[in-house]
């Protein structure tokens, strides 16, 4: 065995890790000490830096990191690695070293390999503490529905009155994605539901009908209320099978007309009409709506 390869195998017991270092992005620090015939390697040596995913055999995982010419004081060296996010996936990792000195000749394989300890892991977003990342951390839009696995959103994870319908696109949430009977009047605001207290009837005018067809109109109070039905109705006690009727209908499907009918009435009493009146009056029923 020539002087270099006696030197790089007693160095090989004499290698220890310390903790890696998270910086920025995925790179981090790894520090190590080398010995050389049982003293503190001195001068420039030449690294390869391996992934495993076993201790001893097994598989490389991810790229080969080499470093030319590090600087060994002491038997101390540090190095950046960076590996990229691809390798730490929570599997355990094992780190296998590979050195020369600068220049000279292959690589000699050191051993053991190096447990790579929970630093580097960090970039892993499932090693994130439980309440690390806020809604302050996220940026707006950047957790759409496709990053969120079915069921995982329930309604114990959000608070009350956290969604209110400016979070909710048009057509976003249909009748299927409401379980039934899970909506009661206590889940809605005052106004949204309506109930029979809401419904009412607005009359117009009573018509005497004589020997003069006569017409007269109800209404809704107010443009937002709905109507439901109207007519003409005879008042008191007369001969029903003289009297005709026909209604009109208007702003019944208007945003801003107030919604009426207009009820015609015409007295066909064969003889004297005017001698056997009828009362009239126009009706219609709606829904208040707020």
């Amino acid at each position: 065995m020539n002087t270099l390869a006696r030197l790089l195998a007693s160095a090989a017991i004499a290698v220890c890790a310390l903790e890696g270092t998270a910086q920025a992005e995925t790179a981090f620090t790894y520090q190590g000490r080398l010995a050389a015939a049982g003293a503190p390697a001195q001068g420039d040596y030449d690294f390869q830096f391996r992934l495993f995913n076993t201790e001893t055999g097994g598989t490389a995982v991810g790229s080969t990191q080499s470093t030319a010419g590090v600087a060994v004081s002491g038997g101390v060296f540090s190095v950046l690695l960076d590996f990229g996010d691809g390798p730490f996936n929570s599997a355990p990792r094992w780190l296998q070293i590979e050195v020369r000195e600068a220049g000279a000749g292959s690589y000699t394989v050191l051993a053991p390999r190096q447990r790579i300890g929970a630093s580097p892991f960090a970039i892993e977003t499932m090693f994130v503490a439980p309440g690390a990342v806020d809604t302050a951390a996220l940026q707006d839009g950047s957790v759409t529905q496709d990053k969120l696995a079915n069921d995982s959103v329930g309604t114990s994870q959000i608070q009350n009155n956290s969604v209110s319908s400016t979070d909710i696109r048009d057509g976003a949430v249909s009748s299927i994605d409401i379980r039934d009977a899970t909506i009661s009047t206590a889940d809605l605001a005052a106004g949204i539901y309506r109930t029979k207290a809401d419904l009412y009837e607005s009359v117009g005018s009573t018509m005497t009908i004589g020997i003069a067809p006569q017409s007269g109109t109800a209404v809704c109070q107010d443009p937002n209320d709905l109507p439901l039905t109207g007519g003409c109705r005879m008042v008191g006690i007369g001969q029903t099978e003289f009297l005709a009727t026909s209604v009109d209908v208007s702003g019944w499907s208007s945003d801003t007309q107030t919604a009426a009918i207009e009820c015609h009435a015409n007295n066909t009493h064969p003889s004297n009409p005017g001698s056997n009146p009828i009362d009239v009056t126009p009706y219609i029923v709606c829904v208040a709506v707020p």
